[in-house]
């Protein structure tokens, strides 16, 4: 039977601060689920392991760490596989803006909502430096981002997909187009912990 599952892929910057470390979730759905392997079979823990690999072949040696979730799964929903690559190397330093990200949108067969998702990457993990942070994303770093969708697609042969997870239909849809826009975006969160802060009075 089919099994759903939302991979956080956890990559160490700036220093050992967890508040530090950014974050990518796809979603997968497993079409051979085995019966009787809750709550840890060990198709999670492989797949966790072969996508903490397959990052690790593009980011090089940083600290990556893949959990992964039964996305049907009530509250509290703890992972069902994880895998640790480079646990004792350096966190990648940012030399660029930490939130600018380039945005993959995809989408199942159609255009339409709950059949489509974006994932926001990390500019760095594109492969962006400061001389290339323009008005727009470099098509180096748009490639860099299909190739990243790819390696989803691929993710553990034939009886696993890449796509879309909607909660309000309760369905999965396997992605089928995907595209990479040449306007930047943002990492859904603050970044990376401030390490100080100005503060004022005024009088209103």
């Amino acid at each position: 039977m089919p099994k759903h599952l939302q991979f956080k892929c956890a990559f160490q910057t700036h220093d050992l601060d967890p508040k530090n470390s950014v974050c990518i979730n796809p979603t997968f759905r497993h079409q051979t689920w085995q019966l009787g392997e809750d709550p840890l079979p060990a198709d999670a823990n492989a797949l966790a392991q072969e996508m903490a690999d397959k990052l690790a072949l593009i980011t090089g040696t940083i600290p990556i760490t893949v959990k992964v979730y039964d996305i049907e799964k009530a509250k509290p929903n703890f992972p069902i596989g994880t895998a640790v690559k480079n646990p004792a190397a350096a966190p990648r330093v940012i030399s660029v803006v930490p939130e600018a990200a380039v945005c993959l949108s995809f989408y199942a067969d159609i255009n339409r909502p709950r059949h489509r998702g974006r994932l926001y990457l990390p500019a760095w993990l594109c492969g962006a430096s400061v001389s290339n942070m323009g008005r727009e994303v470099p098509s180096a770093m748009q490639t860099a981002a299909s190739d990243i969708a790819i390696m989803f697609a691929g993710l553990g042969g034939g009886n696993v997909d890449w796509g879309v997870w909607s909660r309000v239909d309760h369905a999965f849809h396997k992605a089928t187009n995907y595209w990479i826009s040449s306007a930047w975006a943002t990492v859904r969160s603050r970044g990376i912990k401030e390490s100080n802060r100005m503060q004022f009075t005024t009088s209103g």
